[in-house]
């Protein structure tokens, strides 16, 4: 309970048990500047009675004042001081020096024993009775012992309250006002328009004095201050202890005219330095040097400025007193604040004479720390700093900007104070040409800058300032914040406080950056390395097709269009020819490409186990089936089942895996219970299933239910022009696995491969370059180092000039799709000195040759040579513009959708080892690549430039035309018009 709580209870009690109608208190000023108090415990039914209210006891105490004082018998504490014309009233004088010496006596409070009480005046305490009866109770000069309790246990707490009351005035060491009471005078003198000057006194190197003399001598010069300024200026001067070693004087001015003002105000100041710097202290033994910072209030309209204000702008003026040297007094005036603050001591931003200051400084340091921290973005960083300096500071608008760097966009953060009641991102445009110009000043500056706004349509100027984010010696942003005189004026401690702000924010800031610049980079690194693996796996794992001739051209075209259907396929080629990657093929190309891929050898089962290792078992179900097997078929639920070696299942399985093909449905062995499945269902097999099934060892619903779309693998001798291709990816592929240097082919070993009938297939090729890259000794294999077979060699056979040109050394299979690799279709550049015109030409020349050797072979198999150019022209396209799909259609003249699309399907090909092109055609990109920096609507004018190439070829067959073309019929047909 407080102690004026306490005293108004005690009021009551007093009241009660001396049953009177009111009681009242009176306590005299403590201090010159302050009033006296009066308490009154009224009895709400009598409340008519005289002294019912404050102005009746200021009248009853100012008679008094002047009555004869009889002391108590009793205690020297109490005197009975009633007057003998009132037979209704008691009165009480109370001696709260005595009150404080009985009071040490029973509690032994430390608090009154240090600073013991010290009133001149009495206290006095009135008792107002209602009839003669009540007052008679107590003798004249004698009290009741319970009341005398009562009253001494009163007197005590009028002593504790007092003694509190008159901590809160003045300072317990110098006597002085403190800050608080000096605020409330001022206040006071500001309510009635006096004119005036704050005076703050610094004396310099205070903290040296307490290091070298200690802080008792240092407390003992504080005391001689203090009484050296009292005696300076006239009793009821208000001189306050305003900090720890500072020291305000407030002087009223009498002076008509502003210029007398400020001549008075410099008399005071000098009057001052000669009374304090010219003084010695401790005895003669320390000499002190002063700077005084002084603030006037010299209007006295309506508009007067605040309380707040007018300290600040003292306070600032002695930080400017400090900087300039010693015994040095500054009047505050509006360009002072911008003057040496870069010399301030940094420390004055954070410890200020305030102690609510510093708790504010130190919180709001704390919660900037924390945020600094933790951040792990720069939008969320700034938009929490916003929001802290809002709850810290009365800003109007304040505004964080942060510049662009690398892929980053300028970013500009804050709050509006017309427009938003929350922080939020800022559009550019939304800020001022005065902010922004003094955003622009601090970034040319790279340092703090402020401005005051004047303008007519504000009730008040607006004071504004930037202050830089500073990274490495570079401006990397700003924070801009404005307000009005009274709420927003900075010192320099303040600016310190910010400046130290935005330095943390700054490496936040720029660690945020890095942090981003290096997780970027690490993830730009991971797809590299994610990259060079798959194309390590790939070299090594052999897992996407590479070919070359028109023939598996044609088989992939077959296979692009079944992939995305769900029909059975049946795979049927000699053993080494690259089935079981087809299979793959058809899977990445389908829709169940994400879904299950399950492989099964028939041919490596044996017989006995099939059955319950394509349908699976109950537990039970014969001998030994100790335990329920679900089958391997399950295992491919909504993805892709391939029965490799379909020819070797037996007949007795074949009926059950007919109705699992023909019903999509299963029941395990020994299991009464069907299971309906989704599966896509390839075959593949070495055999020739019509004859097995003349042969009675196939049955032929299952061969005509597995065979609903047959593929047909070539033997590799049946397409020489992929030998070669084959050699040159394979010893590139051991090369890296087995570490070896890069390998060339001889023109014999050349000749000799292909001249070899390949019984083995791809298979046998593969194994054979592995022997050579593993035991060869020189960096070129020659026909020894393949081990061709001599009887396996066939006599040289004429190949078409589109086959033989692949047995140069120097052959280009980068265009091969051995990996994701954007780009590989590209080779060297033509020069740039080479017209359009010619170009062009080279183009129609490649195109033709393209052709012919397409014509030229019998049976004729169509190439889609519309297709591969298109592909061409957006990959080249895509790799021109630094992979932005903006540019690159741009380039192409087609919008940015379509062009995303082209890209997408070409990519997938690719992807899918779909996109091989022939080694002459690596000369038809390097020309298309040349185009495209130099020409418009590239994709237009090729295929017009190819379609005229073919209607030479072959002038009168429309279908041929249109399937080179890579359209349909009508679709050529518009062409042709058009």
């Amino acid at each position: 309970m407080q102690p004026k709580e306490l005293i108004n209870l005690y009021l009551q009690m007093i009241r009660e048990f001396c049953q009177t109608v009111n009681a009242v208190l009176y306590l005299p000023a403590l201090t010159e500047h302050r009033n006296s108090e009066i308490l009154i415990e009224l009895n709400p039914k009598l409340a008519i009675y005289p002294l019912s209210t404050p102005q009746d006891a200021h009248q009853f105490i100012q008679v008094q004042e002047n009555l004869r004082s009889e002391r108590n018998t009793t205690n020297e504490l109490f005197v009975n001081v009633t007057p003998k014309n009132d037979n209704y009233f008691k009165i009480f004088r109370i001696d709260l020096n005595k009150a404080t010496e009985i009071s040490l006596k029973n509690s032994g409070d430390l608090q009154l024993k240090t600073n013991p009480i010290k009133i001149k005046n009495y206290c006095w305490l009135g008792l107002r009775y209602e009839n003669n009866e009540q007052l008679n109770m107590f003798s004249e000069n004698h009290l009741p012992t319970s009341l005398y309790k009562m009253l001494l246990a009163f007197a005590g707490s009028l002593s504790t309250y007092c003694q509190q009351w008159q901590s809160s005035l003045l300072d317990p060491l110098t006597q002085l006002f403190t800050r608080n009471e000096l605020k409330i005078q001022i206040a006071k003198l500001q309510k009635r328009k006096q004119k005036f000057v704050v005076i703050l006194i610094n004396p310099n190197d205070f903290k040296q004095i307490n290091k070298q003399y200690g802080r008792k001598a240092g407390d003992s010069i504080l005391i001689e201050i203090a009484n050296r300024l009292k005696i300076s200026f006239a009793e009821h001067t208000l001189i306050s202890r305003y900090g720890a070693a500072q020291f305000a004087v407030v002087l009223p001015f009498f002076a008509t005219e502003r210029n007398d003002d400020l001549a008075q105000c410099q008399k005071y100041t000098e009057q001052l330095t000669i009374n304090l710097s010219q003084a010695n202290f401790l005895n003669n033994t320390c000499s002190i040097a002063f700077n005084f910072g002084q603030s006037l209030n010299l209007n006295t309209m309506s508009t007067d400025i605040t309380l707040q204000t007018l300290l600040l702008r003292a306070e600032q003026a002695l930080d400017v007193a400090k900087l300039k040297g010693q015994n040095i007094s500054v009047v505050w005036h509006k360009a002072l604040v911008s003057q040496c603050k870069e010399k301030v001591d940094k420390l004055q931003g954070i410890f200020t004479t305030s102690e609510s200051k510093d708790y504010r400084n130190m919180l709001l340091l704390w919660d900037v720390m924390s945020m600094v921290s933790v951040a792990t973005e720069q939008k969320v960083l700034a938009t929490n700093f916003i929001e802290r300096l809002l709850a810290t500071f009365a800003v109007k608008n304040i505004y964080l900007f942060l510049e662009a760097s690398n892929d980053n966009a300028a970013l500009i953060i804050g709050r509006q104070a017309q427009k938003q009641s929350k922080v939020d991102l800022l559009p550019s445009h939304s800020i001022t040409e005065p902010q922004l110009a003094l955003v622009d000043k601090c970034r040319s500056k790279i340092s703090n800058v402020e401005i005051v706004f004047d303008e007519n349509n504000q009730s008040s100027p607006l004071y504004a300032y930037a202050f830089p984010f500073i990274a490495q010696g570079s401006y990397i942003g700003c924070l801009y914040v404005d307000g009005s005189e009274d709420s927003l004026l900075i010192n320099i401690g303040e600016v310190l406080l910010l400046d130290a702000l935005t330095s943390q924010l700054s490496a936040a800031f720029e660690r945020l950056f890095l942090q981003t610049t290096l997780k970027r980079n690490q993830e730009l690194e991971q797809l590299r390395l994610q990259q060079e693996l798959k194309e390590l796996r790939s070299a090594i794992q052999f897992s996407n097709l590479v070919y070359c001739s028109i023939q598996m051209e044609a088989l992939v075209n077959k296979i692009q269009k079944v992939a995305v259907t769900d029909a059975t396929v049946l795979i049927v080629g000699e053993t080494g020819t690259g089935k079981e990657l087809l299979t793959h093929t058809l899977h990445k190309l389908s829709s169940r490409a994400d879904k299950p891929f399950v492989l099964i050898d028939c041919g490596a089962i044996p017989d006995a186990l099939i059955e319950s290792e394509l349908f699976g078992h109950v537990k039970g179900a014969f001998t030994g089936a100790e335990q329920r097997n679900l089958g391997r078929i399950i295992d491919a639920i909504g993805g892709t089942l391939v029965l490799d070696e379909i020819g070797e299942i037996p007949l007795d399985v074949q009926s059950k895996l007919l109705r699992f093909v023909q019903e999509k449905q299963i029941t395990p062995i020994g299991g009464g219970k069907t299971q309906v499945l989704d599966v896509r269902i390839i075959a593949a097999t070495n055999r020739n299933l019509a004859k097995e099934v003349s042969a009675g060892r196939f049955r032929a619903d299952l061969y005509y239910r597995l065979n609903a779309v047959e593929i047909h693998v070539p033997p590799l001798r049946e397409r020489s022009q992929d030998i070669l291709y084959l050699i040159k990816h394979f010893m590139t592929k051991f090369s890296v696995q087995y570490h070896k240097e890069k390998l060339q082919l001889s023109p014999s070993a050349a000749t000799a491969a292909l001249s070899y009938h390949w019984p083995g297939n791809v298979r046998e090729l593969q194994h054979k370059v592995m022997q050579a890259v593993i035991f060869s000794e020189g960096n070129i294999l020659s026909p020894h180092n393949l081990a061709l077979d001599i009887d396996g060699i066939n006599p040289p056979k004429t190949h078409h000039n589109y086959v033989n040109t692949m047995i140069d050394q120097n052959m280009d299979t980068s265009h091969i799709k051995v990996s994701s690799e954007k780009g590989n279709i590209m080779t060297e550049q033509l020069s740039d000195t080479i017209s359009i015109h010619t170009l062009w030409q080279q183009l129609e020349q490649q195109l033709s040759q393209q052709i012919s050797a397409i014509t030229e072979n019998t049976p004729i198999v169509p190439i889609p040579l519309g297709s591969w150019l298109n592909d061409d022209l957006i990959l080249i396209a895509y790799q021109v513009s630094n992979h932005i799909s903006r540019q690159a259609a741009s380039l192409l003249s087609i919008p940015e959708s379509t062009f995303r699309r082209k890209l997408q399907k070409a990519e997938n090909k690719k992807q899918a080892g779909l996109a091989p092109r022939p080694k002459n055609w690596s000369e038809l990109t390097s020309l298309l690549t040349q185009l495209i920096k130099l020409d418009i609507d590239m994709i237009k004018k090729s295929k017009i430039k190819l379609l005229s190439q073919i209607k030479l070829r072959i002038p009168d067959n429309v279908s041929l035309t249109a399937q080179l073309m890579a359209v349909s019929e009508p679709t050529l047909r518009k062409l042709v018009s058009s």
